[in-house]
């Protein structure tokens, strides 16, 4: 999970309104959900934006924490789940445009010039679905129960999909 272990004591300053309580959780906890997210994402200002809003909403959350398990693995399964309603709302955005777009010719084949590519680049190319169970199970160490309970799937659907997920990153990664 994110971030290093936080005495209780700062949580529950947190939980009292303390603002300096805050700004310790976030500077400890800020970059590890940004790494999620931007995994999830692939866009750095949507990574932004869910880190911003896990803070924005931390204040209320806080009110449903109960010192169970780590602050850490709670706060990042925050923002895992902001990331992905990210990513459900702007694939139905893909959706509704690409609807509304006239088809034109079909894009033209990549060249065989493209050998290889990067781990990030392969990652960012696999579809919504397939990268979210990539990267919550591979990145973020999630077990597909927990993935399951997110994405609102099966255990086996989980499982299925990240096997998917490795096939396509081989094939793009070892293109020939």
């Amino acid at each position: 999970m994110v971030g290093r272990a936080i005495p209780g004591a700062i949580i529950a300053r947190a939980k009292a309104g303390d603002p300096e309580a805050f700004g310790e959780l976030y500077d400890c906890y800020a970059p590890g959900l940004y790494g999620i997210a931007l995994r999830l994402l692939g866009s750095p200002a949507d990574a932004e934006d869910v880190v911003q809003d896990v803070f924005l909403e931390l204040p209320r959350a806080l009110l449903t924490y109960e010192s169970r398990g780590s602050f850490g693995g709670w706060l990042s399964r925050i923002g895992a789940r902001r990331a992905l309603i990210k990513l459900r709302r702007a694939k139905v955005a893909a959706r509704y445009a690409a609807a509304r777009t006239p088809r034109g010719p079909p894009p033209r084949p990549v060249g065989a010039w493209i050998e290889r590519i990067t781990l990030q680049t392969a990652i960012d190319r696999l579809p919504g679905h397939l990268r979210a169970v990539f990267v919550l199970r591979e990145i973020a160490g999630y077990s597909h129960v927990e993935i399951a309970e997110m994405e609102a799937i099966s255990v086996a659907n989980s499982r299925a999909r990240l096997c998917r997920a490795r096939e396509r990153l081989r094939s793009l990664l070892w293109k020939e």
